[in-house]
């Protein structure tokens, strides 16, 4: 069976895709996130998340070049800050490291008791972030 180069292309961005949006690992925190609501609600935010995603990553590919030369900054030298970023978080999790940061008490039930929840945290920082 032969895939034709289009359906390859096509394939091989819808997999890239996934791996970035990780929509399976965005489950456990939708669920932490919208525990209090009802199936209609929950519906509703995942809604909300799901076009705010599309809406992201649309500015993304179409006007992300324009957005990076604004700032002077190279695709290439976006590709390496980007790589760093990684090998950081990678080097992180190889040696078990936890974050710096802490969330005060605070803070976790400010962003639990959250009536909106679809667009920050769910779709810009966690799946399109």
């Amino acid at each position: 069976m032969s895939i034709t180069p289009e359906l390859h292309n096509a394939l091989q961005t819808l997999i890239a895709l996934l791996a970035i949006l990780n929509p399976i690992g965005a489950i456990p925190i939708f669920i932490a996130l919208t525990a209090d609501e009802d199936p209609a609600q929950q519906l509703a935010t995942i809604k909300l998340a799901s076009r705010s995603v599309a809406i992201v990553l649309l500015i993304a590919a179409f006007l992300g070049e324009y957005i990076l030369q604004f700032f002077g900054i190279s695709i290439a030298a976006f590709q390496v800050a980007g790589g760093m970023v990684l090998m950081l978080l990678a080097f992180n999790m190889l040696q078990a490291k936890s974050s710096r940061y802490r969330h005060t008490p605070e803070e976790t039930a400010e962003g639990m008791s959250k009536e909106a929840v679809a667009v920050v945290p769910l779709a810009i920082p966690l799946m399109a972030g």
